[in-house]
């Protein structure tokens, strides 16, 4: 009986997890310095925060402005959208140059039974390609402070 829940378990957290393979992304930058820029990549759910390392971005939707493409806060006064995205951050390594994993989440709206259910779909490449250059190009930018240690244990 204990068998048959723990494959059942597995099958059904398989499910949910197609599509959310990670990007990786290294990071030669302060850890300090990672946070303000990722920031600036996706709107941050402060509230949430469990680990420093660990960022969840809130719900966005996706947007093209004068060949420019935006992630843009969905807010609960806001229509809802058909389809929402969601970016989870995770730091690894323990000293410079990081490694950055980004896992990106796209749920689609389904109408099941008269309520309003999101499920999670496959993320295309192209909008992963999209994320990571989006990503590269704000962690590459010059911070404003040129005095900026990367770890406290700096000997």
């Amino acid at each position: 009986m204990t068998k048959l829940f723990y494959l059942t378990l597995l099958f059904f957290s398989s499910c949910n997890l197609i599509g959310l393979k990670p990007l990786t992304v290294v990071v030669h930058k302060p850890i300090h310095s990672i946070f303000p820029a990722l920031s600036k990549v996706a709107p941050i759910n402060k509230i949430d925060r469990t680990n420093v390392r660990v960022f969840v971005s809130e719900y966005f939707r996706i947007t093209k402005r004068e060949e420019k493409i935006k992630f843009i806060k969905i807010f609960s006064y806001d229509p809802k959208p058909t389809v929402r995205y969601k970016l989870k951050f995770n730091i690894s390594g323990d000293r410079n140059p990081y490694t950055l994993f980004v896992v990106i989440v796209k749920e689609k709206k389904f109408i099941s039974h008269g309520k309003r259910v999101y499920e999670s779909v496959e993320v295309s490449e192209k909008l992963k390609e999209v994320v990571k250059k989006v990503l590269t190009s704000h962690l590459g930018k010059r911070s404003k402070s040129f005095n900026l240690i990367d770890d406290f244990r700096v000997f």
